[in-house]
């Protein structure tokens, strides 16, 4: 049933071991959904790798793909994300998505992503059944595969050493105003307004390590791979895997020194 795709000469489209692995994973949803004709998902990736999986799936074997393709996270701000698939005859919208929305409360507001993500991964959770974190005050907002939301809801007790209490939230008005309003405003000095130089700035990088991320397909913005050289743009929203996003909040001004400040936002 799939239509003549060569999965062999698809994956020649990655150079990691992990990249390979992951698009042959998303490679065989897609035949699923064609032989038993229903929608079949993935697990989340990130923006970057999702971006190019798409980019194929949509590009090269656009003449040998009939089916409906839709990356989505559980709302609209969410970068990671799950690629469906559904047959022509069958609908495929973001209600569709396996998602659950956890709310997680606790006492204590000095919790970062990189802390609630270490507590639900500690639980023995794998990284692909989760989507993105939005911590805010006092709880957070973590999007999960519905196949592993009630585990976390029963089993994660502490984030670090702060008691916390977790449950599958409906949605509520104004619930994703809560996730865009999340990260911690700040000024960045810059002396250029390349990729690379802002991530450096925003997470305390070296030039070089920046570079290495970007160049490595850890890093994104707006949902696409970037190069380093890319200069930055009002509104724009960079992703590095593993440190967390700056949102650029306003266009870039210039000193009379010639450095370059940034208002952004950095979700950590």
């Amino acid at each position: 049933m799939n239509r003549g795709i060569n999965k062999q000469e698809l994956l020649k489209n990655f150079q990691t071991p992990d990249d390979k692995l992951l698009f042959s994973k998303v490679l065989d949803r897609l035949f699923l959904c064609q032989k038993e004709r229903r929608r079949t998902f993935t697990d989340f990736c990130d923006p970057a790798r999702g971006a190019k999986c798409l980019k194929i799936l949509q590009g090269v074997v656009s003449g040998d793909i009939r089916e409906k393709i839709l990356f989505y996270g559980g709302a609209a701000s969410c970068e990671r994300g799950i690629i469906g698939f559904a047959p022509e005859e069958i609908d495929l919208c973001a209600a569709d998505f396996p998602i659950s929305r956890i709310l997680i409360e606790c006492r204590r507001n000095a919790l970062s992503h990189r802390d609630f993500l270490g507590a639900i991964l500690g639980l023995g959770v794998d990284r692909g059944k989760t989507g993105d974190i939005f911590p805010g005050g006092e709880s957070a907002i973590v999007f999960a595969h519905e196949d592993i939301a009630d585990f976390i809801c029963a089993n994660l007790e502490k984030v670090g050493r702060v008691a916390v209490s977790a449950h599958i939230q409906a949605e509520e008005p104004g619930w994703e105003e809560f996730l865009l309003n999340s990260g911690a405003p700040e000024q960045l000095i810059v002396s250029s307004l390349r990729l690379d130089n802002v991530i450096s700035a925003a997470f305390h990088l070296s030039r070089s390590k920046s570079a290495a991320l970007i160049q490595g397909d850890k890093a994104s913005v707006n949902g696409s791979a970037a190069d380093a050289p890319r200069l930055v743009r009002e509104n724009d929203l960079i992703s590095v895997r593993g440190f967390g996003r700056i949102k650029l909040l306003s266009a870039p001004r210039q000193t009379k020194k010639e450095k370059w400040i940034l208002h952004v936002e950095i979700f950590q």
